[in-house]
């Protein structure tokens, strides 16, 4: 292909390159229902991504026996999951060591967190702390939430 043609060639977008590439696993809680997930979005748990990673759990292992995460209630991990679909590939919040913590949190975060009482929030806090999540730990830390509930 000569230099003219390469230029005139259509590029891929990296998002698409990384769609084209995705992958999915699928996790269960206490309730042993299977949610699929995306690799990118279980990028956000630190625990659950080191379990992949360091374990070389792979795609097939766990479309045939989902990742046991049985001391998380099923409705809890299915929100936690579909928030991280939702964070799926942003970046992972770095602490500053900043007290108080000035947290700004995003219409559809504060919709999801404003829907549910505070034993479900109890639970979220639990589940979000033992997965290592930490923009969702912020999330739910954050004080305007105990106002509402």
């Amino acid at each position: 292909m000569s230099a003219e043609q390469a230029a005139a060639a259509p590029t891929t977008d990296a998002s698409d390159a990384a769609a084209a590439k995705e992958s999915f696993y699928y996790v269960s809680g206490e309730d042993d229902v299977a949610i699929k997930v995306s690799d990118l979005a279980l990028g956000q748990s630190a625990t659950i991504h080191g379990m992949i990673s360091n374990l070389g759990y792979t795609e097939e292992q766990a479309a045939s026996t989902p990742i046991q995460l049985k001391n998380i209630k099923g409705d809890i991990l299915k929100m936690i999951m579909d928030w991280c679909e939702h964070h799926k590939g942003e970046p992972i919040p770095v602490d500053d060591g900043a007290v108080p913590k000035q947290v700004n949190i995003p219409a559809w975060d504060q919709e999801m967190l404003d829907g549910i009482d505070n034993d479900e929030l109890f639970d979220l806090i639990l589940a979000a702390n033992y997965l290592d999540i930490k923009q969702l730990l912020n999330y739910c830390y954050s004080g305007d939430l105990y106002d509402s509930n």
